[in-house]
């Protein structure tokens, strides 16, 4: 009986801290998140009109609404679980990676006009 009880125990334990990092990380994530939007936006706005809406053209319609709805909105709600704050991330990442993909390439030709 006694065992049984401890075992209850080392499961409500168990059961507080683990939500007790999730909730952590959850936060942590979201905080990332919004460094990484702000980071987006300087970004696109440091582009010239021309590099903007070619930038914008090579976008899925699901990146353009995402990046809309980043622009419009100061802070976007990102949920409260890890999973999901972890798909605005990736999204964030791939319209990241275009937005550096059309930044090098006028570089480039810049550098091969000159």
């Amino acid at each position: 009986m006694w065992s049984f009880l401890i075992f209850i125990c080392i499961i409500i334990v168990f059961i507080f801290v683990s939500r007790k990092n999730m909730i952590n990380r959850a936060n942590e994530l979201s905080s990332n998140a919004d460094s990484f939007s702000r980071e987006l936006k300087r970004n696109y706005f440091s582009l010239d009109s021309n590099l903007q809406e070619k930038f914008l053209a090579s976008l899925t319609q699901k990146e353009k609404n995402y990046f809309n709805m980043l622009l419009n909105n100061d802070k976007l709600n990102y949920g409260k679980f890890v999973w999901s704050i972890q798909q605005h991330l990736i999204t964030q990442q791939d319209i990241m990676n275009k937005l550096k993909k059309i930044a090098d390439t006028s570089k480039k030709n810049n550098k091969k006009g000159m």
